[in-house]
Parts: structure tokens; C-alpha cells; sequence
């Protein structure tokens, strides 16, 4: 729950509803918070997404490991960031808790927004999952403890499965090997490699990497040198590989070019 601009005024928010932001579904959702709008010292980033194919707006560094780990999990379907909250229902709540202030930022237009709402597979159907991501560190916060409140009766009047994940919940190396792989995604971050190249070099390559007894900058520096392609593209290869699951790596054990690549 990245810090917010508070100078809202009424034509940013008709600008907003306008542009329908915080509508629809994967491709076509809008984020209602922005880059742009985030007051936050944390890093801020916008992504292209593997499971929606639109650009994200990431507004913290922990909302970014996240991220990661949901684009990675073959459950996941959908996922909207930044989701606002209904104003009315929320400035209620507020006010149930006894917050006077944030009753009135939020009628001012503040509206309080879901850091992720997610879209998960459910046998042959789907639900959806409501997470707020925070630093640990900020649960001793008397104002942010009744935010969360709000946000807990919010979602079980819906039935929805909301929860808070902290950087307890998140594994450094995991999220560190799946960003190593992240931009690689389409073949077409592999330009000017085709995709004969692409093929020819998976089959010399995933033979090696099962072998587990050369290390990756072994296994694509003799794959560089047979198939005659420019220095490191058969280690783009390999990433772009792995992002799409063809070689299956041990996400656990960190991605290193002078290592072993563990696979599952």
C-alpha cells in the first residue's frame, strides 16, 4: 500500500472515470492509481505483464517481487492492480472505525485502492483473491491497522479471499530467478536469432543442461561457438527457455552463468 498523492481534485477524478480506470479485464483494465500519482520514495515500475499482455504499474519494490511470483504461477489468470474500492462503501467503513480523516480523504476523492486483485483457476472454474502488500515493519501503524480493517470487512461482504503479504511471504532467490527471466518471454526479444536458430540451439542445449555436469556458461559458449551465433545468444536462449517452461529450473537455487543449472 504505496503512499498517494493527495491533491486530488474533482477533474482528476472525472478524468479518471472517463478513461475507465479500474475497468475491465486483463488486456483491457486500468489500473485507477498510477505511477504518476504515487508520492512513494520506493521504486516504481511499469511492466509488461506475461498473463495479460499490458503494460503494469508496479508502486513499490515488494509489490514488484509479487508480481513476479503471480506471473509465474500457472494458477493464476488475471492480474489487476491498483483496484479501487467502492468510494460510498469504504468512507462507511471508515467512518465505522472511527476514522474522521480518512472518511474525509476518501470523500475528497482519495479512494482506497487493492494493491492486487487476482483471477485463480477453481477447479473448471475461476475466483478471485484480494492481497494487500506491505513491509512487516508497518503493522505497528495505528492508521494503516484500520485501513487494513477497512479492507478485511470490504472484501468478506463479497466473499472474497483477501489477505496480507508481507516480505516474509516472499522468497528473495525465487523472485530474483524469475526476474532473470522476465523480458524474455517472446522470441521476439531474441531478434535477430529465428526461430530455426532458436530450435537448433534448444536441442543442443537441454540435453547438456539435464547432463548436470557443465556449467550454463559451458553448456552456451560451445552452443555460441557450434551453431556460429554472436557471443551470449545462446544464453538469451536459455532464459527465454525457461520462461516459457520448456527447460524446467530449480527456482530455488540461484540462476548463475558460472554455476550448474539446477533443474526440477
Amino acid at each position: 500500500m504505496a503512499k498517494r498523492n493527495r491533491n486530488i481534485t474533482a477533474n482528476t477524478i472525472k478524468r479518471k472515470k472517463s478513461q475507465q480506470l479500474g475497468l475491465g479485464r486483463l488486456s483491457d483494465y486500468s489500473p485507477w492509481n498510477t505511477i504518476q500519482d504515487s508520492a512513494s520514495n520506493s521504486l516504481v515500475t511499469r511492466i509488461k505483464g506475461w498473463k495479460t499482455g499490458r503494460i503494469h504499474q508496479i508502486l513499490s519494490q515488494l509489490q514488484l517481487q509479487f508480481f513476479y511470483l503471480l506471473e509465474w504461477s500457472p494458477q493464476v489468470i488475471d492480474i489487476r492492480e491498483q483496484f479501487p474500492l467502492d468510494q460510498a462503501e469504504t468512507a462507511a467503513l471508515a467512518g465505522e472505525v472511527g476514522n474522521a480523516k480518512l472518511v474525509e480523504q476518501i470523500n475528497a476523492g482519495n479512494f482506497l485502492c487493492l494493491d492486487f486483485l487476482v483471477t485463480v483457476k477453481n477447479g473448471i472454474g475461476t475466483r478471485e483473491i484480494a492481497r494487500t502488500v506491505i513491509n512487516s515493519k508497518s503493522l505497528t501503524n495505528k492508521n494503516l491497522i484500520e485501513k487494513l480493517e477497512i479492507q478485511r470487512q470490504y472484501w468478506a461482504f463479497r466473499n472474497t479471499d483477501w489477505g496480507i503479504v508481507t516480505e516474509k511471504e516472499i522468497e528473495p532467490t525465487i523472485v530474483k530467478n524469475i526476474e532473470w527471466v522476465h523480458s524474455s518471454l517472446d522470441a521476439n526479444c531474441l531478434e535477430p536469432l529465428t526461430d530455426e536458430h532458436i530450435k537448433k540451439a534448444e536441442s543442443l542445449l537441454t540435453p547438456k543442461i539435464q547432463e548436470q555436469i557443465l556449467t550454463l556458461r559451458e553448456i552456451t559458449s560451445a552452443c555460441d561457438e557450434q551453431l556460429d551465433l554472436p557471443v551470449g545468444s545462446a544464453l538469451s536462449i536459455v532464459r527465454h527457455l525457461i520462461a516459457n517452461k520448456r527447460i524446467k529450473a530449480d527456482l530455488t537455487v540461484p540462476f548463475q552463468p558460472a554455476e550448474i543449472l539446477k533443474i526440477v
